[in-house]
This record gives C-alpha cells, sequence and structure tokens, in this order.
C-alpha cells in the first residue's frame, strides 16, 4: 500500500524570531485548500493509506481539559477519509518532545518544574528544530523524566482522546491503526553515547511504556479491527540504525501480538549500501517481537531531489519488499499563501523535503513513488523456464556470453521470514557458449517452494 502523512501543518509551530505562537483556532491540515480535491488527487495517485498527525499539546486546554471543538473537527477529517475509502492511522504526534523546545506534541505539563520556562528559538532562522536529541541536555532530561513520572499521564491522555474520538465518529468507524508515539526520544542518547552502552534501563522503559499502553487502551478498541503501531528510539531512525538498540521483548499476550505492528522510519542514507542494513536491522526486531508486520511509517528525500539514484534504489527495496509505505508528506499549503495560518508559512525544520507540497509547478506536487517505474517481470519460475526453453537456444547461436543478476521479491503478505531472505540473497544466471549456470546455493534450496512463494526482480 501507499500512503502519505497529513499533515506538518497541524503540528504547533514553536517560537519563529519573537513569536510565541499560540494553538490554533481550528484544525484545518490542508490549510485553505478545497478537500476533496485533494483527496480526489490522492485516490487517483493510488494512496491508500492516510496517517492523520494528532499533536496532543493542540488538544489540551490551558486548564488541562479537552479541546471538544479541536477533537470534533479532527473526527471530522478522519471521518471523511473514511468515507472516500482511505485507511486511517491516528498518529499520537511529537518531534523534540516540545513546542517549548524548539519541536512540538508534548504539553508543558510532561516538562520538568525547572525547564518549564524555557523558550527555545528555531535555530538557522527557523530552518532547524530548536534542540537536538543528540546533543541537548534539556532533551536527555526531559525524556528521562517523561519515562520515570510521565507514562500514566500519557495513558490517560491518549485515554480520553480516544475516548473523545469514538464518540464523534459515526458508529461502525474508527481507525485502522494507533501509533502510540512517535519516535520516542531516549534519555543517554547525549552525544551518541547510547551507541556504546548496553542502556538495559532505557531499552525495558520502552517496552514496558508500549506493554502497558496496548495492554490499557485495549479494551477501547476492541469491538474494531484496530492494530497498534510501535517504534523504536527515534536514534534508529535511519543511517543511526545501523547500530540498532531496539527495545526488550514486549510483555503482552500471542493475541495482543496479533494486534500489534512495527513501525519503521527510513529516511534516504547517505550510503547506498547501508539501506539494507537499515531495513534487516528493522525486520529482526519485528520478528524478536513476534508481532504481525512492519511497515515504513515514515519516508522521504532529505536531499530535496539532488540524489534521485539513491532514493529510487530505497523505493525500489521498499516494492521488493512488499512493504506498505507512507511518505513525508502531503502538505498541499505548505510555506504557500493556500494555509490558513501565518506560522504554517514558514518553511520549518525542511519540512520542504515533502514529496506533495503545493510548490513548483502543481497544486499538489508529485509522489516520487509513482515516477519510479518498477521493472518487475515474471516470478523467478518463469524467468528460469523462459530462458532454458528460449533464449538458451538463440544465446548458443549467437555465440556469446551474458549473466542475469537477480534478487527476490517478497510477494508473501506480512511474512517477516521471507522479507528477511529476500533481502539478503540473491543469484545468478549465466549463460556462455550454450551452456547454463546458476548460483547453486539458492538454487539448491527447496526450489519448488521457492518459486512457489518468492518472484524475481532483476537488477539493472
Amino acid at each position: 500500500m501507499y500512503g502519505v502523512n497529513i499533515s506538518s501543518t497541524v503540528k504547533n509551530k514553536p517560537l519563529i524570531g519573537d513569536v510565541y505562537y499560540q494553538k490554533r483556532d481550528s484544525y484545518s491540515p490542508l490549510g485553505n485548500n478545497e478537500v476533496h480535491q485533494v483527496l480526489q488527487q490522492l485516490r487517483l495517485n493510488n494512496i491508500t493509506i492516510i496517517r492523520q498527525i494528532l499533536c496532543i499539546d493542540e488538544v489540551l486546554n490551558a486548564d488541562d481539559t479537552l479541546r471538544l471543538d479541536y477533537l470534533q473537527q479532527f473526527a471530522d477529517f478522519s471521518q471523511l477519509l473514511f468515507d472516500y475509502g482511505f485507511k486511517v492511522i491516528l498518529d499520537f504526534h511529537q518531534d523534540i518532545f516540545s513546542r517549548q523546545l524548539g519541536g512540538c506534541g508534548l504539553p508543558r505539563k510532561y516538562i520538568p518544574i525547572h525547564h518549564r520556562n524555557i523558550i527555545l528559538r528555531l535555530r538557522n532562522e527557523g530552518k532547524f528544530w530548536g534542540s537536538s536529541p543528540l546533543y541537548s541536555t534539556i532533551q536527555s532530561e526531559c525524556w528521562a523524566n517523561f519515562y520515570t513520572n510521565c507514562q500514566q499521564m500519557y495513558k490517560n491522555d491518549l485515554l480520553r482522546i480516544i475516548t473523545q474520538l469514538k464518540a464523534s465518529l459515526k458508529s461502525f468507524s474508527f481507525y485502522n491503526y494507533i501509533d502510540l508515539i512517535n519516535e520516542p526520544g531516549c534519555s543517554p542518547v547525549k552525544y551518541s553515547k547510547f551507541i556504546f552502552e548496553h542502556n538495559i534501563q532505557q531499552r525495558t522503559q520502552l517496552s514496558y511504556l508500549y506493554s502497558m499502553l496496548i495492554t490499557e487502551l485495549e479494551p477501547e478498541i476492541s469491538y474494531f479491527d484496530t492494530k497498534f503501531i510501535i517504534e523504536p528510539f527515534n536514534y534508529d531512525v535511519s543511517q543511526v540504525a545501523l547500530k540498532y538498540i531496539g527495545l526488550d521483548e514486549l510483555e503482552i499476550t500471542i493475541q495482543q501480538r496479533s494486534r500489534v505492528v512495527y513501525g519503521a522510519h527510513v529516511y534516504q542514507p547517505t550510503c547506498t549500501s547501508n539501506l539494507k542494513a537499515i531495513l534487516l536491522n528493522h525486520l529482526k526486531e519485528q520478528k524478536k517481537q513476534g508481532i504481525c508486520d512492519i511497515i515504513i511509517g515514515e519516508f522521504g528525500d532529505l536531499t530535496q531531489g539532488k540524489t534521485p539514484v539513491k532514493f529510487k534504489l530505497q523505493l525500489k527495496l521498499f516494492k521488493q519488499l512488499d512493504l506498505t509505505q507512507i511518505v513525508w508528506e502531503c502538505d498541499p499549503n505548505y510555506n504557500t499563501e493556500t494555509c490558513t495560518y501565518v506560522q504554517d508559512r514558514y518553511p520549518w525544520n525542511h519540512e520542504d523535503m515533502s514529496i506533495m507540497r503545493g510548490l513548483e509547478t502543481t497544486k499538489l506536487g508529485n509522489l516520487y513513488f509513482q515516477t519510479v517505474k518498477s521493472k518487475h517481470v515474471k516470478i523467478l519460475k518463469s524467468f528460469y523456464e523462459d530462458i532454458q526453453n528460449t533464449y538458451i537456444r538463440s544465446i548458443e547461436w549467437m555465440g556469446v556470453q551474458i549473466k542475469f543478476n537477480y534478487c527476490f521479491k517478497a510477494i508473501q503478505a506480512n511474512n517477516v521470514d521471507i522479507r528477511i531472505f529476500a533481502l539478503k540473497n540473491s543469484i545468478w544466471i549465466l549463460f556462455e557458449n550454450g551452456y547454463c549456470y546458476s548460483s547453486s546455493p539458492v538454487l539448491g534450496f527447496d526450489c519448488h517452494k521457492l518459486f512457489y512463494c518468492l518472484g524475481g526482480v532483476k537488477i539493472e
């Protein structure tokens, strides 16, 4: 499945210059664009799943009560997505903890008391977050406080929001997925210390958070076929995943594991050879947890189109592994006059890596993964038979040598072992002077079963 995130416009922008923006009056993820036009365009582009961003700091009033009007608007937009036939992810979204720290997502009550009056400006005239999870002492202290003192508070906030959304949606309508927290941070991550230490306590804390949330929230959604999405630490995104940390095994039942999906965020690595290792680490984590599936909850081109070859390689791998891929992002009013609120006109944090963003030549922009033409041909069995029955004779007659390299395509949905096999293995078939040679270790592996389960993609 192809999907999009909607949208960075709803992230509650932090301090820009000398202006600290307050909460928006309304929920308007597409700004002043005609909503039906945007959704129809998404359907035309084969989009079938929407990750709908919800920041808790926008949902709560100053007295900690729910903003019922805002939640109703959020639910109305969700209902429209359901009516259009989209699958919808309810994404509880935070980035860099809080907008007071130059990010967005968590309200002031989650910040340790001695930091609650701090307001950080965005760096480089707003083009970067106000603080970094890798180098900020404040970030480290906030996440330590979150896991030690705020887990029950977070569960209570999610529970009352979900309960209100259930009441606001039509009967029998509810989210297909709930993303429990976007890119959770880790307290000892400062100065990359997390890579070089075992940090058992932090892995246990994240595992406990997810186990507790799944156990406590499941009764609220038991009537629906809703799955929970868990994500690794934000430190495990992209290149850093090469030194993958993961989390301890979830303390949930086998039945509950069937409702849990692993959400990987994979942004284009600077070295293309790293991408397979990153995806393999995420697949191994899914297998270790014994959970039902893995999706790419976010991906994007961090170079804004400057390295298309690397980005296309990433897309090929997603397709090879049959992964649901949700691009960051669809925001047709980003940095344009169509946005509803003035702070959304500001090009903050390089969100202009967005794939559909309403700039340049078209109102909605272009989807990169729609412009990449797949060169998939027949399944591997057909490759082998066609080559034997047709091409050997012509090649022998021509007296030439030719070598075909193939990787495997996982075509059996949600099978982590097949995805790992497809990622790690490839074969070659060589024709020389009328003889056919092949890489025997793979072709000798239960060929009938292999041909039945796996397809092939020609390596260009």
